[in-house]
Order: C-alpha cells, then structure tokens, then sequence
C-alpha cells in the first residue's frame, strides 16, 4: 500500500488517497461490510474509496481544505505492508473540546499464521 495523492469530501473533509493492491482492498472492504450488515449495522451503498481522512472541518472552515488538498496532490509515501485492521468507533462531539472521539473496538490480523514447521522463505542454495 502506499498514499498518493488527496481529496476532499465535500467542502467538509480533507483525505490522502490509499493506492496499492486495489483488488484485495477492495474483497476486504465488501466482506467487512458483509459481516456489518450481518449483523445489523447500516452500511452506505456507496463506492469503495481507499483513503485515509486527515481532517475535519465545520461549515464556517469549508474553504480551508481546498489549498490544503492542491498541496497534497502531487504527495506519494513510501510503499509498506499493511499486517493488520482495526474496526474504530468514531463518536463525533464526545472528545476534548467537543472533538471525535476514537476507540478501537476490534483488530484482526490480515496474514493466517503459518503452522509450525511449514516451510518459510528461504534463499536458493546451489
């Protein structure tokens, strides 16, 4: 995975765009939303965007996202593997000063562990 480049939804929220294997990503994001339905919660039918929010503003700070996302549209990190996810409960207005409020409810790992004694990588030897 990697982020590479940024947006905005709406005037209200400025996000990097997360880019690598799309395809994985995506199962990912429509088996999450499976188990979430399953279980009762309302899921927007919406079209997957891989992102990571980075900020959130009022309707009177709506115009000071625009400058920021130009900033941010030629930004690329560095690739990493991502080892795992967490399931986040935002509570919008419970934080310090009337902010969000984040608390990780649950987190999975996205390799299976191997069993003992499988082979691991190893080089080629000659």
């Amino acid at each position: 995975l990697r982020l590479s480049g940024a947006g905005q939804f709406g005037n209200r929220v400025l996000f990097v765009k997360l880019n690598g294997d799309l395809p994985a990503m995506k199962r990912l994001a429509a088996s999450a939303g499976a188990a979430a339905r399953r279980a009762g919660i309302l899921v927007p039918d919406r079209p997957y965007r891989p992102h990571l929010t980075l900020a959130r503003t009022g309707s009177t700070g709506a115009d000071a996202l625009r400058p920021l996302a130009a900033r941010l549209a030629a930004f690329e990190s560095s690739p990493w593997t991502a080892a795992g996810f967490d399931l986040v409960q935002s509570r919008l207005g419970r934080g310090p000063g009337r902010r969000a409020e984040y608390r990780t409810v649950a987190s999975w790992p996205l390799h299976r562990p191997r069993p003992s004694g499988e082979a691991r990588d190893r080089p080629a030897t000659s």
